[in-house]
Formats: C-alpha cells, sequence, structure tokens
C-alpha cells in the first residue's frame, strides 16, 4: 500500500504561500512561501526566495514540534504533502527529527546570505537541495 501511495502521488506539488495580495478578481502569492513535492519516494522542500527561506525555517520547527507532541495527528492539521502523506509513510517520530535536521539546514542557508535553497525528506535521510526537483544534496 506505502509503495502504491508513492507512485500515485509521485510529481504532487504544492505552493505554500503566507501572504497573497489581490489584484481585481485575481489572487497572487507575494513570493514569501515555497513548494513541497513528493520527488521519486522522498519529500523535496525548496523556497525562491529570502522571506520564503525564513517562512520555510519556521514552518519545519513548528513541524517537528507538532510531529512530537501530537504524532501523525498534527498531519491532518499542517495539510500539504508532507502532512497527508509523508507523515502517515515515515511516522511522526521520524519526521519530527527529520523536520528539526531540515530547520537547521534552512537556518545555516539563511546565515550564509543565500536566497533560495531547500531540503529533501526521506525514510532515511535529510540534506540541504539546490532545486525543487533535486534528488541528491548540495553544499549549503
Amino acid at each position: 500500500m506505502i509503495q502504491s501511495l508513492i507512485v500515485n502521488y509521485d510529481g504532487a506539488e504544492v505552493k505554500m504561500c503566507y501572504a497573497v495580495q489581490t489584484l481585481g478578481d485575481y489572487i497572487v502569492p507575494l513570493g514569501n512561501g515555497w513548494s513541497e513535492k513528493f520527488v521519486n519516494g522522498g519529500i523535496n522542500e525548496y523556497a525562491t526566495t529570502k522571506a520564503g527561506l525564513a517562512n520555510l525555517r519556521d514552518y519545519l520547527g513548528g513541524a517537528a514540534v507538532g510531529f512530537a507532541v501530537n504524532g501523525a495527528a498534527y498531519g491532518a492539521v499542517i495539510g500539504g504533502v508532507m502532512g497527508g502523506v509523508v507523515g502517515v509513510i515515515i511516522g511522526a517520530g521520524i519526521l519530527s527529527n527529520r523536520c528539526n535536521q531540515g530547520q537547521a539546514d534552512i537556518k545555516a542557508m539563511i546565515n550564509k546570505g543565500r536566497t533560495k535553497g531547500g531540503i529533501r525528506l526521506t525514510l532515511t535521510a535529510e540534506f540541504p537541495i539546490c532545486s525543487l526537483d533535486s534528488q541528491t544534496q548540495c553544499a549549503i
């Protein structure tokens, strides 16, 4: 069943944004969010702006605490690819640890002056990435 979920959701992407602006009949994200994408059995979290990196860092920190305190039920609260699928597959305790590691990597990117970057979470690892579709680690 887990293998089926991984295959069925591969390529699924959710764009997370913290604020939007209304322009007439259109709602435009303000570029302070990030994208979550299921890529070949893992989840990639990637921001393309400095504000997006800061929000991703905060999101990962909150998710780490949420999964640690509330378990897999927290996944239903946060939604997205991580909450809806990965929280069940990986497990809340492991995902909490991966989110803590991811938060530290994003913080290091911010401290180095990066304006874009992200992380990849898998069952066995967490590491920094340099593009939304990446499956390999990059230097911070």
